[in-house]
């Protein structure tokens, strides 16, 4: 970080701020480092799971990462797979069909299996 970085003050709760104190020192950063990967971090999650895997696989190569980098390694990796798992049920519903009913279990609903048109190979 530069000292022409932009500053920003804000309120944590005490507790919070000495778990991220922790956090620091656990990973050899400083509170401002530490800050800005962990809110890094939470920006990656919101990327699609293909991009946010390459990105977690940019970390150093020579072991210099710490155990906590590589357990939020691997959650974002179990999360984005949580994902794929879910939007693989979201398509296989899709293909198969399905119906939609209320909380009593009435058919609402039905919504026929997928076909491609003949038109689109792709």
């Amino acid at each position: 970080m530069a000292r022409t970085d932009p500053q920003l003050n804000f309120r944590i709760p005490a507790e919070l701020k000495e778990r991220l104190e922790a956090a620091a020192v656990g990973n050899k950063r400083t509170l401002t480092a530490e800050l800005v990967a962990r809110l890094e971090n939470s920006f990656r999650s919101e990327l699609p799971p293909l991009v946010a895997v390459k990105q977690a696989s940019s970390l150093p190569e020579d072991g210099s990462f710490s155990p906590q980098q590589m357990q939020e390694v691997f959650s974002r990796l179990a999360k984005n797979a949580q994902e794929v798992s879910a939007l693989a049920g979201l398509l296989k519903g899709l293909a198969e069909g399905f119906t939609i009913s209320d909380e009593d279990g009435i058919e609402i609903a039905r919504v026929p299996p997928f076909q491609r048109s003949k038109g689109n190979s792709k």
